[in-house]
């Protein structure tokens, strides 16, 4: 049996969490708001957490990190989501 670190055990939560971010994201209207991101997010996470934790979640974390990855647009102020592909789209 093998041991994962807290910090591989992390990396693969974070993982799977910007999966999921992206997989909710790509089936909503664009931009999103954070509560409905974070609910489609909620709703397909089998951590059962609640929308609101998840929104917390998303907005102090993986959407900053993401956004600073170039994965996503995230306005916090507005509490706005959007892909990156849409937003070039726009333009």
């Amino acid at each position: 049996m093998t041991i994962e670190t807290t910090a591989a055990c992390h990396d693969r939560l974070t993982e799977n969490r910007h999966r999921l971010t992206l997989e909710a994201l790509a089936a909503l209207t664009v931009p999103a708001g954070l509560e409905e991101l974070a609910a489609a997010v909620a709703e397909h996470d089998d951590s059962s957490m609640t929308v609101e934790r998840v929104a917390i979640e998303l907005h102090h974390a993986h959407l900053p990190r993401m956004t600073d990855n170039g994965v996503l647009d995230y306005d916090p102020e507005r509490r706005l989501v959007e892909s990156v592909a849409s937003s070039i789209d726009a333009d």
